[in-house]
């Protein structure tokens, strides 16, 4: 059996779905997508470097990292079952850009991130800081979208996926 729809229909059907999902495509990524796009955004700005790596590089560095870790070693075996999860990264560092990109960053870097996914704030003596930021599922046992920033240090690093807690623990333990 084929349906048919005329071309008209078809184009009012196709822009009233985009109409409708690509606002919904940025609440979807949430953390995510928010950090994604400022990352871009200040990419463009003189003294900032960006590393970032897709799904597909992030891939094949895993398989690499996986064909070269000795199967002996438990302490190898948690650092690769922790990463299994992760999808992409990124790392961002701004220390070479002007006050006023560098302020605005932080500014922006601070509501993309929300407070209630932070997980540990970190202080020195120095009044340096360090904020760790991610969602651990309700079992406990993963992390999602782990993200490190440092103002004072003008870094940024970013884990897209998952981060195995109980890998995590076990590459402790083995430390």
């Amino acid at each position: 059996m084929c349906l048919m729809i005329d071309k008209p229909l078809m184009k009012k059907v196709f822009i009233v779905l985009l109409t409708v999902l690509i606002p919904l495509s940025g609440f979807a990524g949430g953390r995510n997508s928010r950090v994604s796009n400022l990352v871009y955004e200040f990419s463009q700005a003189d003294g900032v470097n960006v590393v970032q790596m897709g799904s597909i590089a992030t891939s094949v560095m895993k398989r690499i990292i996986s064909s070269s870790v000795d199967r002996n070693d438990p302490e190898e075996l948690a650092l690769l079952e922790a990463i299994k999860g992760v999808k992409r990264f990124t790392v961002i560092e701004y220390g070479d850009c002007d006050e006023n990109t560098r302020n605005r960053l932080v500014r922006r870097l601070g509501r993309a991130l929300p407070d209630e996914d932070v997980l540990m704030d970190i202080k020195d003596s120095g009044q340096q800081s360090m904020r760790l930021y991610g969602v651990v599922s309700d079992d406990g046992k993963t992390l999602k979208d782990f993200v490190l920033h440092s103002p004072e240090g003008s870094a940024l690093i970013c884990l897209f996926g998952t981060i195995s807690l109980d890998g995590i623990s076990k590459f402790i333990e083995e430390r």
